[in-house]
């Protein structure tokens, strides 16, 4: 594959078949999670769906939680810079989070209870949907 384009991130890769095995779980459709969030997989491309807003901002609130830069916070929630600043404003608006000095972003006390609320109202909706999705399998 040395020289050729990967078919599935249309670069040349700098090593020989590292492409390929870059991509192998996603040609095996085998599950990508995200901070252990199981409905977020990227089996194929037919499956994919968009996060909300929420699940967006509980791993923008758990990137902030020991202190990220914007920088850290793109990585860890897969988003791009303009993203970032827009959701990274609304939770200073709203006193969800706070900078410091080292331009660290840093969960406030309210940032801190909303994100415990946010993850168990998650894991409560992902239970629900696994056993809708279950008892439909079932039917």
């Amino acid at each position: 594959m040395y020289g050729a384009r990967c078919p599935y991130t249309k670069y040349v890769p700098a090593v020989p078949n590292t492409c390929t095995y870059f991509h192998a779980g996603l040609l095996d459709n085998e599950p990508i999670t995200l901070f252990g969030v199981k409905d977020m997989s990227m089996k194929s491309s037919t499956t994919r769906r968009n996060r909300s807003p929420v699940e967006i901002i509980v791993t923008i609130l758990e990137a902030c939680k020991e202190g990220g830069t914007k920088r850290s916070i793109m990585f860890r929630s897969f988003l791009d810079y303009r993203q970032v600043s827009k959701y990274v404003k609304v939770l200073a608006q709203h006193q969800y989070i706070q900078t410091g000095a080292d331009e660290r972003y840093w969960l406030t006390d309210k940032g801190v209870q909303a994100f415990q609320e946010l993850n168990k109202t998650l894991a409560t909706l992902r239970d629900v949907m696994e056993r809708e999705s279950d008892s439909v399998a079932v039917a």
